[in-house]
C-alpha cells in the first residue's frame, strides 16, 4: 500500500505535522503529546490513497513568521497572506485560491472576494491571539 509512484496528493500538510506523525509511527500512546503540540499525524496519507482523510482540529493550517513580517492561513482551497507593518498593524492582505491553480503570482483575489479575505483574516487573527503570537 501507500501512495503509488506518479500519484498526486493535494492534502495540505506542514512541518509541524512531523512530530505527531513520528509519534504515531513509533506507536506512541494517545495523550503523550500535550495539546500545545501543533499538527496532526499524516500517517493516513503515507499508508493510504492520496485522498486519505484525517482530522485537523482547527480545520486550517496557520503560519506565523514575525521576523519576515507575515502570517498566513490555509483553509479549504484558499490561502490568505497577511503582511505586517514594521512595528505592528496590517500592511496588506493577499488571497489566493490554491486549488486547482497553486501559482500565486498575479492572482490576488482579495479585491474581488473581500468577504472571504475578511473571514480568513479574522480567523487568523483569532488564532494568533489564542496562541499569544507577537507581530514583532
Amino acid at each position: 500500500p501507500g501512495i503509488q509512484p506518479g500519484s498526486l496528493c493535494r492534502t495540505p500538510v506542514a512541518g509541524y505535522d512531523f512530530l505527531p506523525t513520528f509519534h504515531d509511527l513509533a506507536n506512541g500512546q494517545p495523550g503523550q503529546l500535550t495539546e500545545e503540540v501543533d499538527g496532526v499525524s499524516i500517517v493516513p496519507l503515507l499508508r493510504s490513497e492520496t485522498t486519505a482523510k484525517f482530522s485537523r482540529p482547527q480545520k486550517a493550517l496557520f503560519f506565523h513568521r514575525p521576523r519576515r513580517n507575515y502570517s498566513a492561513i490555509r483553509q479549504d482551497d484558499y490561502k490568505l497572506m497577511l503582511y505586517w507593518k514594521k512595528g505592528g498593524g496590517i500592511q496588506r492582505l493577499d488571497l489566493f485560491k490554491v486549488d486547482p491553480m497553486p501559482t500565486e503570482e498575479g492572482n490576488n483575489l482579495a479585491p474581488t472576494h473581500p468577504e472571504i479575505a475578511e473571514t480568513l483574516r479574522d480567523r487568523l487573527l483569532d488564532h494568533l491571539d489564542l496562541v499569544g503570537a507577537s507581530q514583532k
